[in-house]
């Protein structure tokens, strides 16, 4: 060789600006030739200890043969300067290893002998990155297969971009069926879908965030599910705005109960309000007081007040003086023995047609204390009436 790699002007160059660590070998022998600063760092060596190696002796035992093989392999072709060979290792000088990134090239110039010129770059800082992105990406995937609820995200325009597999017991699709193939307001119940597309695309162009939003979906066996959804919008580092991310709960369960319930109560109340006996119904409050919370029709009608007059007053303002102590006596009885106590009235309690059969029940929390008091009085005649039959 005329001259060392060092001493020519353009191999000079490069040794000068690149940080990385570089190191040369005979293309031939793979004995290392050249070596610049950052190469002796990196291996803890120095330049002349490393010119006594070969550059599979770079390398630990378990990779010395990958070495050997794949420098023979790349020194019988021209690579593009850059060409990355994958994920190595160095070995240190003290017995420790690092990871790198090598870039490999073949060096050529007229009248000298071929070069292989390896970059090396230190990968303990990205390897560390993308191991704890993996570890973030398993407990991320781990969380969301285990979660009740369907974790999602989309795009700007809507498109899934993710869809945990909850997705499948909900609405009966797997993830593959539903990521960039569908949008989610393909999902909603059809004479619902434009106006919920129209309202959440409202949200979308403030990038708000939004809390159990109730909309109806359709699942893939046709049937519909009642979801509680949340979401959030992302962005990009730069601040560009990316799309939303969310969970969707099923709540079909709940919503069937609350619309069964509902019905349960216009029931109740229809029959509260036709029945002939005068129902009233009264809270218990910390001093003692007891405050009316509803009565029905046949209270007010038979006993000539207007419901403004009742509701929310208490038992002392509504009824007559003379009959207080008898009727607080009774209520303050249920409350503290848990009974239902009946008793003849045979004058008027609220000053109309209350005249008959008085019954108090206490109604019980789920300690066993009584927070309000249902009564009924059924009229006299009406029972005299039944009994002459």
């Amino acid at each position: 060789m005329s001259d060392t790699p060092a001493e020519r002007p353009s191999y000079r160059t490069v040794f000068r600006f690149v940080q990385d660590a570089i190191i040369v070998a005979d293309a031939e022998t793979g004995m290392i030739v050249d070596a610049n600063a950052a190469a002796e760092a990196l291996t803890g060596r120095s330049l002349s200890e490393l010119r006594t190696l070969n550059q599979a002796q770079l390398h630990p035992a378990w990779e010395s043969d990958r070495a050997h093989r794949e420098f023979g392999a790349l020194a019988t072709r021209t690579l593009r300067a850059g060409d990355r060979q994958g994920e190595w290792h160095v070995a240190r000088r003290d017995g420790s290893s690092i990871p790198v990134d090598l870039f490999g090239a073949l060096w050529t110039e007229e009248g000298q002998p071929p070069l292989m010129i390896g970059i090396f770059r230190d990968a303990s800082e990205r390897r560390r990155a993308t191991e704890a992105v993996r570890r973030s990406e398993e407990r991320f995937r781990q969380i969301a297969e285990v979660a009740g609820e369907f974790i999602w995200e989309v795009d700007t325009e809507g498109l899934y971009t993710y869809a945990s597999p909850v997705v499948e017991q909900i609405l009966g699709y797997t993830p593959e069926e539903i990521v960039g193939k569908m949008h989610f307001y393909d999902l909603f119940v059809p004479e619902r879908r434009e106006g919920m597309k129209k309202a959440s695309f409202e949200t979308f162009q403030r990038h708000e965030p939004y809390r159990s939003y109730l909309n109806l979906n359709v699942r893939k066996d046709g049937s519909v599910a009642a979801l509680e959804t949340s979401g959030v919008a992302f962005y990009d580092p730069s601040g560009a705005f990316l799309g939303y991310r969310g969970t969707d709960r099923d709540v079909t369960e709940r919503r069937e109960a609350e619309i069964a319930l509902r019905k349960s109560e216009q029931q109740l109340v229809s029959i509260y309000n036709t029945v002939q006996d005068a129902i009233f119904h009264v809270a218990i409050e910390p001093e003692g007081e007891f405050r009316f919370v509803s009565v029905n029709a046949a209270f007010l009608r038979r006993t000539g007040l207007s419901r403004e007059a009742v509701v929310g007053k208490t038992v002392n303002e509504v009824l007559p003086e003379r009959y207080l102590n008898v009727v607080l006596e009774r209520c303050r009885e249920a409350v503290e023995e848990r009974i239902i106590v009946s008793w003849e009235e045979r004058g008027d309690l609220a000053g109309g047609g209350l005249t008959g059969e008085v019954s108090i029940a206490p109604v019980l929390d789920n300690t066993g204390r009584s927070t309000h008091l249902v009564g009924s009085v059924h009229s006299l005649a009406e029972r005299k009436a039944v009994d002459s039959r």
